[in-house]
């Protein structure tokens, strides 16, 4: 298989209507220039990927968010993860951006911390050696599939956004397909632009992550209802006055494991503030994430299906402009 790839793969791209994902083609345009690209626009997001797949040419397709720009060599490192047998599927790490402010840079060290987000860590850091995965280590937005494969499977489940792609990984490891994560083959994206906005991404993860479990329930789903029991501990502790002081030895190991996770931020980032920032941003996503977790549980979030005619597939090309 060719290494550069780029005449193999078709990418795919939703997109809101009227946004045109400028920094993912001119990101593509150095590292994928003979790609095919497919700009789907609308507002159903797994709909509009199905769409897109259904209309590419190549034999491979490469799923990018619209900020998602992939690092040099990241689709190479990808296609020889493909050369191997049985393998369906190839993903690599969501990393943020070179030089990014104090906030963003926070944020992305809470996402990279297996205390921050515990087994799916490994979606926003560079974690050990390519090997093979399932759903918790890869993500949409840097995700390479055979076509013939994803088609075979219908595709994604379009009343699932977000948590598609784990629920769709999920069918494919039942159908026995393989999948590897290389952590060389990165793409970089911009983090939240507010503590509100880091929240709100926690919050629909949780709530994505229980409306997957309800569509297709698989073993290792119990771990994400943790940040849920924890939060409604917290909820039930002030009520347990009584019986404090060993309830409240659950709190008094939060804080600790906290405390440790924010020294280690400091080893890593060698920044003072992020470390400090990093202290309320942890219990900050797993309560966001514990809450929207119970949201799914109660029904609220699921997406509407959708229909065909809300989506427009544009195939364009990466000329000089893109250059």
């Amino acid at each position: 298989m060719s290494r550069n790839g780029g005449q193999l793969v078709s990418v795919v791209i939703p997109s809101e209507p009227g946004q045109r994902p400028e920094a993912a083609l001119k990101a593509l345009a150095s590292v994928a220039p003979q790609a095919e690209v497919l700009l789907a626009y609308g507002r159903r997001p797994s709909l509009q990927r199905n769409l897109a797949v259904a209309q590419a040419k190549r034999p491979f397709v490469w799923f990018l968010d619209s900020d998602a720009e992939p690092e040099p060599g990241a689709l190479g490192a990808l296609l020889a993860c493909l050369d191997e047998p049985g393998v369906a599927v190839a993903g690599g790490p969501n990393l943020g951006p070179e030089g990014q402010p104090g906030l963003q840079a926070a944020f992305s060290q809470v996402l990279a911390s297996s205390f921050g987000s515990f087994s799916v860590s490994c979606r926003y850091a560079r974690v050990g050696q390519r090997r093979l995965a399932g759903e918790k280590e890869l993500i949409l937005c840097n995700l390479l599939v055979r076509r013939e494969a994803f088609l075979a499977s219908q595709g994604f489940n379009i009343k699932l956004y977000p948590n598609e792609e784990n629920e769709w990984l999920n069918r494919m490891a039942d159908a026995g397909h393989h999948a590897i994560y290389e952590p060389q083959a990165a793409v970089r994206r911009p983090r939240r632009g507010s503590i509100l906005a880091f929240a709100w991404q926690a919050f629909r993860y949780g709530r994505g992550r229980m409306l997957q479990t309800l569509a297709n329930p698989h073993k290792g789903d119990a771990v994400h209802a943790v940040p849920a029991l924890f939060l409604l501990y917290l909820l039930a502790l002030p009520f347990a006055q009584p019986f404090w002081p060993p309830l409240g030895l659950g709190f008094i190991l939060y804080v600790l494991l906290d405390l440790l996770a924010g020294l280690q931020v400091l080893l890593r980032s060698r920044d003072l503030s992020q470390s400090i920032a990093s202290l309320a941003l942890f219990p900050l996503r797993h309560l966001a994430y514990g809450a929207g977790w119970l949201a799914g549980l109660a029904g609220s979030g699921r997406a509407r299906p959708g229909q065909a005619d809300e989506v427009l597939v544009e195939r364009v090309g990466l000329g000089t402009e893109h250059a």
